[in-house]
């Protein structure tokens, strides 16, 4: 015999062994299944997609302003060469300010995903998890100093 009954209040099958019918009181199974609500992205997800977002088209800005300079507007060029009405000099400063602000939206993403960069460097082997710190820590404070000798060395003629 199976385990399998009919249910004479809507035809519908239940299972003996699971203890109420999956069809639920008086409606057939289509009719009782909840779908849940379609709701929009999480606000961390909307966040990581707005950042990663402005973080791409400052790359791609920074890499076209870097290549106007480069090729478009050789050094040398001074103010006699424009693109756009804005001479080497003027792209110079917007290249700069476009730095400045992905470096701004990459610290954001960083900040963001500091959960993550901090699982990796620590990992997940315990008894090597202080060598990976300690290398990452180094590491980390080696590119800052790279990064901020030119701020700190003197301008020669």
């Amino acid at each position: 015999m199976s385990s399998k009954k009919m249910d004479r209040t809507d035809g519908t099958f239940c299972d003996k062994r699971l203890p109420r019918c999956l069809s639920g009181r008086n409606k057939p199974f289509s009719q009782s299944v909840t779908r849940l609500p379609q709701s929009p992205m999480s606000s961390k997800s909307t966040t990581n997609l707005i950042v990663d977002s402005l973080a791409f088209a400052g790359f791609a800005f920074l890499t076209s302003t870097g290549i106007v300079l480069h090729y478009l507007l050789p050094p040398g060029s001074g103010r006699s060469l424009e693109l756009w009405g804005l001479s080497r000099h003027d792209w110079g400063d917007i290249h700069f300010a476009t730095a400045v602000a992905l470096f701004f939206v990459l610290s954001v993403h960083l900040i963001l995903h500091f959960k993550w960069v901090t699982s990796v460097v620590a990992g997940r082997d315990k008894s090597s998890s202080g060598w990976r710190l300690l290398l990452g820590l180094v590491a980390a404070l080696a590119i800052i100093a790279l990064a901020a000798a030119p701020l700190v060395s003197p301008v020669t003629n």
